[in-house]
């Protein structure tokens, strides 16, 4: 979909760790020590973030991924002017992935956008920035907004409220795998959809799901999209915005101009209409609740919804 991540096979490779064996005493201490500090000693849970504006900041946590791993996240979340978080302005949670061979600062925009309307949102890294090939780090990052971490800014910060999971192109791919390993409450699918294995689960255990197009995206061509969104189970939105292309959905749209994908709307335009248009779904269906979702994104200008 993205990036020349078309090619990549949709399997997870397992990451293997081994540690050295020895029947000394006091190397046999220091593998317990070492073991002891896999389960998190020295791993990133700032109490503030780094401010991004008036009402949102950023901070970077890490944790332990299959045993060894050090999986790192940006977090973006409700804060004061410090950088402090602001509880009273949380309302609910974001998982999102990034696309394939897509820089996670790439999506740092709609992370901002949404932390200032209310939403943590979780931006988990991975390994040469593709998702697909440690599709637990979505997992993981879904646990780490619900579970917090004590005595960080995290603490307590989304208790009792519901979060999504989504992602952009092959992020997207990866969300929908995910959501059959540690299911949240919803699903996002940008430029994206549902690998079609993934399907039966998916309906077996259904969530509220939103598909955000492009109409004028060249890598996802709308007409794939459209058939893949009529597939999820209900309720799902699909809603194409016109004039929007694949890589408007990142900070850049210079790889669509290059490749002669030209935009009808121009890039800030595309961002706004994007952001609202996964704001007042996460409203919806993370907020009130009331299935609304079809109906608040038709007022998103330059939509076509459809909703089922």
């Amino acid at each position: 979909m993205d990036g020349g991540s078309d090619a990549v096979a949709s399997q997870r490779f397992n990451r293997i760790g081994g540690l050295a064996h020895s029947a000394t005493f006091p190397k046999a201490c220091g593998l317990l020590a070492a073991l002891a500090c896999l389960t998190g000693c020295g791993l990133a849970a700032p109490q503030k973030g780094s401010p991004l504006s008036d009402t949102a900041a950023v901070a970077d946590f890490e944790s332990r991924v299959d045993q060894t791993d050090v999986q790192r996240t940006h977090v973006f979340f409700p804060a004061s002017p410090d950088g402090a978080p602001a509880p009273a302005q949380v309302r609910g949670g974001f998982v999102f992935v990034q696309g394939g061979a897509v820089g996670t600062s790439q999506y740092a925009w709609l992370a901002q956008a949404l932390a200032e309307r209310g939403f943590v949102v979780a931006v988990p890294e991975h390994d040469f920035d593709l998702a697909i090939v440690s599709i637990d780090r979505a997992s993981e990052a879904l646990r780490l907004l619900r579970q917090g971490v004590r005595g960080s800014a995290l603490d307590g910060l989304l208790l009792n409220r519901r979060v999504a999971l989504g992602g952009h192109s092959l992020g997207g791919v990866v969300a929908g795998k995910a959501q059959t390993l540690t299911p949240a409450d919803a699903l996002v699918f940008l430029a994206s959809y549902a690998d079609g294995a993934d399907l039966p689960a998916l309906t077996a255990r259904p969530v509220p799901s939103l598909v955000l197009a492009g109409a004028d995206d060249c890598r996802a061509a709308r007409a794939t999209v459209e058939q893949a969104a009529a597939q999820l189970p209900s309720p799902a939105v699909l809603s194409v915005l016109t004039g929007v292309t694949h890589m408007q959905f990142t900070a850049s749209d210079a790889a669509d101009l290059k490749a002669n994908c030209i935009p009808e709307v121009d890039l800030d335009t595309a961002h706004q209409r994007i952001a609202l248009s996964v704001q007042r779904f996460l409203e919806a269906v993370l907020v009130r609740k009331d299935g609304s979702q079809a109906a608040v994104l038709r007022g998103v200008p330059g939509s076509e919804v459809s909703g089922r």
